[in-house]
């Protein structure tokens, strides 16, 4: 459905990179039973969705761009709440 190559951004694919290596963190953080691991992968996620967030306009007139920032977006959501929850921090869905 989305063509991720629209989005042309060094931290579009670094943030799609990081969602893709959620397993491994998991992996890694329970074999070495070492939850810092997977605190720290969140952690620099959410420095690079703030980077991605101040750089890029996620609303603009390209509708190819639009829709693959907001499934982006979603896909970052996600994957935090799933780190979240198994660091068990609570999570709110909007503000």
């Amino acid at each position: 459905d989305v063509d991720y190559s629209c989005l042309g951004n060094e931290q579009a694919f670094e943030l799609i990179k990081m969602c893709c290596g959620l397993q491994t963190v998991v992996n890694t953080s329970l074999e070495k039973r070492d939850p810092s691991l997977l605190l720290k992968y969140t952690m620099d996620m959410c420095k690079t969705l703030n980077k991605f967030y101040t750089i890029c306009k996620i609303l603009d007139d390209n509708y190819a761009q639009v829709n693959a920032k907001l499934k982006l977006i979603t896909m970052v959501k996600d994957s935090l709440k799933i780190a979240f929850n198994l660091l068990c921090i609570d999570t709110i869905e909007e503000m």
